[in-house]
Formats: C-alpha cells, sequence, structure tokens
C-alpha cells in the first residue's frame, strides 16, 4: 500500500450533509476521503481502489453496516479484499446490535459525537494499520494473504538449501507474471487486475498441495519453491497449473476477453555446496528469483546446478505448451 494509499479512506454514508460534513473534516486532518452513498456502490469502489479503514454508515442502504461487515469479512477471508480497519457510525438504538456482532467491525461510533473524538478513532484505527501493515512486511507471508513474500522466500529457501545440499539433491524454481501485464492493468483496471492476481493465486495454492511453496515478489511476481524436484517433476508441475489456470473461470466483465496467458522462466538446481556452503547457494538463487523482470512466453526453462559461485545453466531449453 502506497503513502497515498495509507492517507486515503472509504467513508459510506446515505445522508448527504453528514457524508460532507464528514469529508471536510477529514481533509482538515490531511485525509483524503473517498464518498460513497450506498453500501453496495462501496464494494464497486473497493474493486477500484485500496482503503486501509472505512468509515461505514449503519443505515439501511439495501443492506445496512452489519451486514457490509459480514460481505467484506467474507470477502476478506477469500482474499477478494485486503483487510481494513471498519468503524461503524450508528444511532444511540445500534448500539446493541453493533456490540453484539461478534467483532465484525473494529470500532463505533454513535451520535453525535465530538469531532475530535472521531479523529481519535481514525487516527487510532490508521495506527493500527500501520503496525499491522508493517509486520506483514517484517514477517514471512504477504498482506492479508497466505502466500510467501520475499522475506519469507528468502527464509524457505536457506532451510531447504541447508537440507537438500547435504544429499546434492534437487530443488526447482520458477517465476511467473501475466504475459501482458501492463496492458491488463491499464485495461482491465487496477483493482479488477489484482482480483485476477488473487484468483490466480488462490488457484496455483490450492493444487501445490505439498509439492512447493508459494510466494510474491516485491515485484509482485509469482514465485515457486520445490525442494526435491528435478526437471521433469517441476515441467509437470508447471503444466499442470498452467493448464488449470487456462480453465479458471472468472467472472468479470471484460476478463473473459483479455488474454490472461502467462510467461515465465524456471530452473532445476542440483545443490553442490561446500562445508559451511548452503547459505550462498541459498544467496544465489535468491537474487536469481527477485531480479527477473524478463519473462519468455511460453514459460520455459533449463536445468543446471548451484554452488557458492552462482547458478550454472546447461543444456537447451524446456518449453511448457499448453493446447
Amino acid at each position: 500500500m502506497s503513502a497515498e494509499e495509507r492517507k486515503r479512506i472509504l467513508v459510506v454514508e446515505p445522508d448527504p450533509d453528514l457524508s460532507e460534513e464528514t469529508a471536510a473534516d477529514l481533509r482538515l486532518w490531511g485525509i483524503k476521503p473517498v464518498l460513497a452513498e450506498s453500501h453496495f456502490q462501496a464494494f464497486s469502489i473497493q474493486d477500484e481502489y485500496r482503503f486501509p479503514l472505512l468509515l461505514v454508515s449503519m443505515d439501511q442502504t439495501g443492506i445496512d453496516g452489519l451486514e457490509f461487515c459480514r460481505i467484506y469479512r467474507k470477502r476478506q477471508q477469500e482474499s477478494l479484499v485486503d483487510y481494513a480497519y471498519i468503524i461503524l457510525l450508528g444511532a444511540s438504538w445500534h448500539r446493541s446490535s453493533i456490540c453484539e456482532s461478534k467483532s465484525l467491525a473494529d470500532d463505533f461510533l454513535i451520535r453525535p459525537f465530538m469531532k475530535c473524538e472521531l479523529k481519535w478513532r481514525v487516527m487510532t484505527g490508521l495506527e493500527h494499520m500501520r503496525i499491522y501493515k508493517n509486520n506483514s512486511s517484517a514477517g514471512q507471508f504477504s498482506f492479508m494473504q497466505p502466500v510467501l513474500n520475499e522475506n519469507g522466500l528468502q527464509k524457505v529457501l536457506y532451510q531447504e538449501m541447508n537440507r537438500i545440499g547435504r544429499k546434492s539433491g534437487y530443488i526447482s524454481l520458477a517465476v511467473l507474471d501475466f504475459q501482458h501485464r501492463d496492458m491488463m492493468e491499464i485495461s482491465l483496471g487496477r483493482g479488477l487486475a489484482m482480483l485476477v492476481k488473487k484468483e490466480l493465486l488462490r488457484s496455483f495454492r490450492k493444487n501445490l498441495r505439498n509439492y512447493g511453496q508459494l510466494g510474491r515478489t516485491d515485484k509482485d511476481r509469482i514465485c515457486i519453491v520445490s525442494g526435491d524436484n528435478d526437471l521433469q517433476g517441476i515441467t509437470g508441475l508447471l503444466y499442470r497449473l498452467i493448464t488449470m489456470h487456462q480453465k479458471l473461470d472468472l467472472d468479470q466483465p471484460g476478463v473473459s476477453n483479455f488474454d490472461l496467458a502467462l510467461g515465465g522462466s524456471f530452473v532445476s538446481l542440483q545443490v553442490h555446496p561446500s562445508n559451511e556452503g548452503s547459505m550462498a547457494c541459498a544467496e544465489n538463487v535468491y537474487k536469481w528469483l527477485v531480479s527477473l523482470d524478463s519473462f519468455p512466453f511460453p514459460v520455459s526453462g533449463r536445468s543446471g546446478f548451484v554452488d557458492e559461485k552462482g547458478i550454472h545453466l546447461y543444456g537447451e531449453p524446456v518449453t511448457i505448451q499448453v493446447a
């Protein structure tokens, strides 16, 4: 989430006077409000933008604030949206239902409230999200997604190299991305492009089973690390994943008309560390994983070995051809 996104929050308020009053206060505090007059409109906006915090009215607009929270948290569990800090805004008669809602929201305010109270709640929520994001980035997993981030990938590589190096075994790695990624983000919009990537990751994660680890680099490339897997094994694994990707049904307007073909590179490496050299091998493979910017189509790779000096490839490239 960028610095600009961290200052942007979504205000869901059907009353235009209350909406504008809240927006004016937020702007005075250095926050950029985006206004939605209904809960359903808020979901549409969420598909295009990311918000660390949502101010959500309890009033009915087809659904009420609690139902909005239920739907949002369900979409969050399905990795369709990121975690956001939700503050419900209601009247005194909403208090009981909010308190009995089993923590669907993170906080609430009952009208009438003072401006300083709203400011305190919003700033507390944004600080919570800042700490949450920093902790997620410092950990092994991507923010609100059960896939490894670069720190997690690096740790897995150290562990695997140490284990596999003892027996001079094989480790296979792949880096994938959409062949037309830039055009996809322009044509589909950032929100829909993110949704497509999340659906792809969910499909990969489901079908990897115990065969490997799934991660994302800071450049948002998809990574697969598969220990004890040779060239034939990684080729077969990628063939199955890419085949399933082609059959993935994304019921979203415009997506079916866009080419979502994957490009990428993979290697299958025998690990040849000298004494205490497994960490250097892991560093060499990690640098290869996170440095790739060019992605051939179709996906192709080679075999080789890795030692303290680097990655050494040989033989002809193998291409993943899927009908």
